[in-house]
């Protein structure tokens, strides 16, 4: 009870901006020691809970919000991961003590954020960014507004800024208790998000790809499947507790503890490509069982015509460039290009002769517009022409 009461202090603290680093850092690591048991900190306003909940909730979201816009470098991430995620977590340990006592308690409505019309065609949310719930729910993620959290079957979303999702699951919700099941992300061609568990890990998921992950980690490991490409920041939990981070592909599996790593999985590009920014992974060919451990600048391409895993040395920043906005070619064939080209501006490309010889080198800006950047194109001999979404390479 009195490590209650002191939990419930330092909360307050936080929210009146009076907390101190070395308490925010005994925050995280309580939680990070204590989550797989039930943790509620009730009501710093007395009976208020409403109250406490909005007030709260505001603070933490201003937090993260403010410490995305932050260049950390490497070791001071480390250091201050454990809070990040200590403040993601608070919003789940308090909106679930309020839900446990108000069964129908709603952040924001949900009557035109959550489809429950099962019935409707995937087609339909195809231009959509949306997170398929288990039941077949789907909450649409471009009609949350910034800094709204969203609950819907014990599923909690909150949205700090236009582009970022952070994720957590109530455990005191009984919806789906014993099952295991998976909710699914999707993000249509032309946009990008950012999805943040609440182990602090943190997932940029790229045009017209999709992450399915479990509604609720398990204990000894942490699983999602990728269809698409993703950069990946994981967090090392504890070091006394090594609970795996998963990526699944069509191919392979990618194991990791806490580590920086990007996964290029789309079907049109064939082969699948892993590359480690920091920490250390561990690629596993599914077929046939092949592994590679890859160091920093390294990246790992497994095709599903080869029975070995090769292994590269890459320009990292060449690779996450989509990240920070930017189309980067390096000897890049003009198939490449338009592919890339296709799943941000959402178009469909046909190829009115083979471009064996023209290969491409330079950045272009996401930010262009399809005309734009194919005038980029143009002044290097690409010749095209454009019919509403059907654009034609001469």
């Amino acid at each position: 009870m009195e490590q209650n009461q002191r939990y419930q202090k330092l909360a307050s603290k936080w929210l009146s901006n009076t907390i101190s680093d070395e308490e925010k850092r005994e925050f995280a690591a309580w939680y990070n020691s204590n989550q797989d048991k039930e943790i509620f900190i009730y009501s710093a306003f007395g009976e208020d809970e409403e109250k406490y909940r909005k007030h709260l909730l505001e603070k933490i979201l201003q937090l993260t919000a403010s410490s995305e816009k932050e260049n950390l470098k490497a070791s001071t991430v480390k250091r201050k991961l454990g809070v990040f995620v200590a403040a993601a977590a608070i919003i789940c340990l308090v909106v679930a003590g309020i839900l446990l006592h108000r069964e129908n308690t709603k952040i924001v409505k949900t009557d035109k954020i959550v489809s429950a019309d099962l019935s409707r065609d995937t087609n339909h949310y195809e231009n959509k960014a949306i997170i398929t719930l288990a039941t077949g729910k789907v909450i649409m993620l471009d009609s949350i507004k910034v800094g709204d959290v969203v609950e819907e079957e014990g599923v909690m979303v909150s949205k700090p800024t236009k582009s970022t999702i952070h994720y957590c699951f109530n455990k005191a919700s009984s919806i789906g208790k014993g099952q295991l099941a998976n909710n699914k992300i999707s993000i249509p061609f032309g946009k990008e998000y950012k999805l943040v568990f609440s182990d602090g890990s943190k997932v940029w998921l790229n045009a017209g790809s999709a992450l399915s992950f479990p509604r609720q980690f398990a204990r000894k490991e942490r699983r999602v499947t990728l269809n698409g490409e993703a950069y990946f920041m994981v967090n090392h939990l504890s070091p006394k507790k090594a609970i795996p981070f998963i990526v699944e592909t069509r191919l392979q599996k990618v194991y990791v503890l806490g580590t920086e790593f990007n996964v290029n999985a789309y079907e049109d590009e064939g082969k699948i490509s892993t590359t480690l920014i920091n920490g250390a992974v561990k690629v596993k060919q599914i077929h046939n069982e092949a592994i590679a451990i890859l160091k920093p600048n390294q990246q790992a391409i497994v095709s599903p015509t080869s029975s070995e895993i090769k292994i590269k040395k890459v320009d990292v920043s060449e690779i996450i460039s989509w990240k920070h906005g930017y189309f980067n070619f390096n000897d890049s064939d003009i198939q490449t290009v338009m592919r890339q080209f296709a799943r941000w501006y959402d178009v469909d490309v046909i190829y009115e002769r083979r471009h064996v010889a023209d290969v491409f080198v330079g950045k272009i800006p996401k930010s262009l517009s399809l005309d734009e950047a194919l005038n980029v194109l143009e002044t290097v001999g690409v010749k095209f022409k454009i019919e509403g979404r059907k654009l034609t390479i001469i």
